[in-house]
C-alpha cells in the first residue's frame, strides 16, 4: 500500500536500505513508527503536515520495505543507537540542508538522535 501524493524512495545508509515516503516542502519532519507498525501508521496526519513541512515517513530497519539485516549475537544490528543512526543518515541524504533534530517528542529510535546520539 502506498500513500497518494508521496514520493517513495529507497535510500542506502551505510549498507542498509531504508524505505521512506516523502511529500511537501518547508522544514523537515521525520516521522517514525512504533512496534509493530510501519510508515502507514501516519497516513491520517502526514498529508496535512505536508502542507507546511517536508514530511519524511521512514520504515525503520526490519520493517516495511526497509532492509532486514540478520540479527547478531551482541544485538547491535537492531539496537536503538544503530537504528537512530540509520535515520540521521537518511535525513542527511534526503534533505541536504538538514542540521539535526531541533525538537523530538518521539520515542524509541528517535530519542537517540540528540547530542549524544550518532554522528
Amino acid at each position: 500500500v502506498r500513500l497518494p501524493g508521496f514520493e517513495y524512495r529507497r535510500v542506502d545508509v551505510e549498507g542498509i536500505t531504508i524505505s521512506c515516503a516523502v511529500r511537501g516542502s518547508g522544514p523537515p519532519v521525520l516521522m517514525l513508527h512504533g512496534y509493530p507498525q510501519n510508515h502507514l501508521i501516519w497516513r491520517h496526519v502526514a498529508p496535512a503536515l505536508a502542507k507546511n513541512y517536508t514530511v519524511v515517513l521512514a520504515d525503520t530497519r526490519g520493517y516495511g520495505d526497509s532492509g532486514k539485516p540478520a540479527p547478531d549475537a551482541a544485538g547491535v544490528a537492531y539496537s536503538k543507537r544503530v537504528m537512530a543512526g540509520d535515520q540521521v543518515r537518511l535525513m542527511r541524504r534526503t534533505r541536504r540542508d538538514w542540521q539535526g533534530p531541533d525538537h523530538n517528542p518521539g520515542h524509541l529510535p528517535g530519542t537517540s538522535t540528540g547530542p549524544s546520539g550518532p554522528a
